[in-house]
């Protein structure tokens, strides 16, 4: 259950929080996860040693980018670096760079490696609503930057040498544009790092991005049929009447139902932000979201989330046809030889991509994806002592889940032609991504 919350809000100590009152599931992910080695049930990878990390994950807390009418205590949200976050964000110009996801040389308008804040250079940048509608916000809170400087030290530790002094061109990281993204891979990438980063201009990490976003896999490629099959899931969900009715009393809206509609509603973006941030949850005239309410809402934003990716009215398949180019990226960088894959990947995106891709390969857990959540993929090879071919896991937010990973059969190490063979079988009578996104019109056919 949630309480109130604390009031005062200091970054550096941003699990302080946690302390004074319940964070949501959404951002108060634990980061002391299985990855790498550790541990007394890790006897079956005695025999091998790790090859490869890739990670596929969210960014961090940010404030919000929808809007409800009528709130009477609108959260201020303060984007003023401090501590570690500070020194992180004055590295990051020195040793990154963005650059074309194509051409790999490095883009002509480099982004801004600060956070996005307001005239007073504390506040966050706010976004701008008319009637309804809203553009700006979303921005990255220095809670953000610490959740991802967080995941990547950690898995600096799980991974131990394998990760230690990485140079420029043992790392592939990608990041969609939204700066907010942008600049979670580059805390992630910080944190893996750590403090000993050497300023060489010509040997900064790089963050590639395309310049087109209808060519960004973590998007999903152009499919008409997956985002025919994503509106019939959609159709066939309902939230509760009931909870739309409470909230139209307490926010004196004669049709709540707008502010509830899609996979993140815009009632659940104001009050998670805020609750992330230290604030307090929504009121309106009629009074606030109570405790008791808000666990209720929260029960429907998952299950609102878990029908729509992994539902049996089309988004089970959606998800598989959306995320198969980025899941063949992953297999083809567990499958490149050993002296042209990367230690380590980093594909950084949005919700849109973990849940997805998650549903997709049969692990989703019915939770909206925490900020920083993240999929990782570990690549096993056996020692030199040892016959055999190289293994994966996956693990979703710390946990070992490849016994679930569809094609892997209950396996606690999975080889990478099963995932292969699994991701063929996505595409299902077809046989390229391109035949199977071809849209069809009968229903029945798909489902």
């Amino acid at each position: 259950m949630f309480r109130r919350p604390c009031q005062v809000y200091l970054a550096a100590n941003y699990y302080l929080l946690s302390e004074c009152h319940q964070l949501p599931a959404v951002c108060n992910l634990d980061f002391t996860g299985g990855e790498g080695k550790g541990g007394e049930d890790k006897e079956f990878l005695a025999d091998y040693e790790i090859a490869q990390v890739q990670v596929l994950m969210r960014h961090g807390a940010r404030t919000n980018y929808h809007h409800v009418p009528n709130v009477t205590n609108p959260h201020i949200f303060s984007c003023e670096l401090q501590g570690a976050e500070l020194e992180a964000s004055l590295d990051w110009p020195h040793f990154l760079e963005a650059a074309d996801a194509d051409s790999k040389l490095p883009l002509a308008t480099q982004p801004s490696w600060f956070l996005e804040t307001g005239p007073d250079g504390k506040s966050c940048k706010e976004s701008v609503c008319e009637e309804g509608v809203c553009t700006g916000g979303g921005i990255l809170l220095p809670a953000g930057v610490r959740q991802l400087l967080d995941l990547g030290s950690s898995l600096q530790k799980a991974y131990g040498p394998f990760l230690v002094s990485l140079l420029p061109e043992d790392v592939y990281v990608r990041s969609i544009r939204l700066p907010r993204v942008v600049l979670s891979a580059a805390s992630f990438l910080k944190g893996v790092i750590g403090k000993k980063t050497q300023h060489v201009p010509s040997r900064k990490f790089k963050i590639h991005i395309h310049s087109n976003e209808s060519e960004e896999t973590m998007q999903g490629l152009p499919c008409p049929q997956a985002d025919k099959m994503n509106a019939w899931q959609e159709d066939a969900i309902y939230f509760p009447t009931e909870q739309v009715a409470e909230l139209g009393r307490l926010f004196n809206v004669s049709d709540f139902s707008p502010h509830c509609r899609t996979v993140d509603p815009n009632i659940a973006d104001v009050a998670f932000t805020a609750l992330c941030d230290g604030g307090e949850l929504p009121c309106g005239p009629g009074g606030c979201i109570s405790n008791e309410l808000q666990a209720r809402l929260e029960k429907s934003y998952n299950s609102k989330w878990s029908e729509q990716n992994s539902g049996n009215v089309g988004g089970q398949k959606a998800s598989q046809l959306k995320m198969y180019p980025l899941l063949k990226e992953v297999v083809d960088h567990m499958s490149a030889e050993p002296s042209s894959r990367p230690k380590l990947a980093v594909y950084a995106g949005r919700d849109f991509v973990i849940g997805p891709l998650a549903a997709a390969l049969g692990i989703f857990d019915g939770r909206w994806p925490p900020f920083s959540a993240h999929i990782v993929f570990e690549l096993w090879k056996p020692k030199e002592s040892v016959a055999g071919s190289a293994m994966f896991r996956v693990l979703y937010d710390g946990n070992d889940v490849t016994s679930l990973v569809a094609g892997c059969g209950g396996a606690a190490l999975c080889s990478v032609e099963s995932l292969s063979l699994t991701l063929q079988g996505f595409l299902s009578p077809s046989a390229t991504h391109e035949a199977a996104c071809i849209l069809t019109t009968n229903h029945a056919e798909v489902v």
